[in-house]
């Protein structure tokens, strides 16, 4: 090495701008180099943190493939699966929803039961009021901001929070005080379409005629590998996809 450097000497007296381009050169890559490994960290970061929120605390989503959904016989057996701590399913059905008792024109909305401010363990995102109440005769319902946009077109105002909306039940239309407008859940908007959420009581109260639940989402203990419990589950209850967040 010590050699190198009157040849080194040398090249610079004989060829400074030559050198100095090379040294530039060298630093422009290695900050390149720098660069694009701090992107791609920052990029992998946003990816896991996009990640997190669709799944919210659920570690493994077990859904229906055939029939109108999950059964509470399967449920049960869910519930009872090793290594399974909790167990929140999709209580869904599709209604109508009005501003009126007798409107004629109504929209078509996907009433969810929500837990404790979650949807099949995915958080409820509320823009504006808040989710409705868990007592079982609330009477309350938040709303997604489309559904809540094409009621009030229907009713010639745009809906505001503590408004009467009617949503029909088994023994048909029914009032129901708006909460709050939502934007879905941390699934985004492709896990529930054009929603109505209400508390599980009322869900499974004057709305259970029809409510299904076509997906089931786990909390597993933990260190539990989900791959070992989706094979428990597909075992148990036969054709079902269990799919790992």
């Amino acid at each position: 090495m010590g050699g190198m450097w009157p040849v080194l000497t040398r090249t610079l007296r004989a060829r400074p701008l030559r050198a100095l381009l090379t040294a530039l050169a060298v630093a422009l890559g290695v900050a390149a180099v720098l660069a694009v490994q701090v992107t791609l960290t920052a990029l992998d970061r946003q990816a896991g943190d996009v990640a997190g929120r669709r799944a919210g605390r659920s570690d493994l989503d077990v859904r229906a493939v055939a029939g109108a959904g999950l059964d509470a016989a399967q449920l049960a057996r869910l519930r009872a699966t090793a290594g399974v701590a909790e167990v929140q399913p999709l209580y869904e059905k599709r209604i109508a929803a009005r501003t009126a008792r007798d409107q004629l024109d109504s929209v078509q909305v996907t009433l969810v039961g929500v837990t404790a401010g979650e949807a099949a363990l995915r958080p409820v995102v509320v823009t504006q009021g808040g989710l409705p109440s868990q007592a079982s005769n609330g009477h309350e319902v938040a709303l997604d901001a489309d559904v809540a946009e094409a009621l009030g077109a229907r009713s010639g105002h745009r809906l505001r929070v503590g408004e009467q909306v009617y949503l029909t039940t088994a023994t048909g239309p029914q009032a129901f005080t708006l909460s709050g407008i939502t934007a879905g859940t941390g699934a985004g908007p492709g896990f529930t379409r054009s929603a109505a959420f209400v508390s599980l009581a009322e869900a499974t109260g004057p709305f259970a005629l029809g409510l299904h639940a076509p997906l089931a989402a786990l909390r597993l203990d933990p260190a539990t590998a989900p791959a070992a419990v989706a094979t428990r589950v597909r075992a148990t209850l036969g054709p079902v996809a269990a799919t790992a967040d």
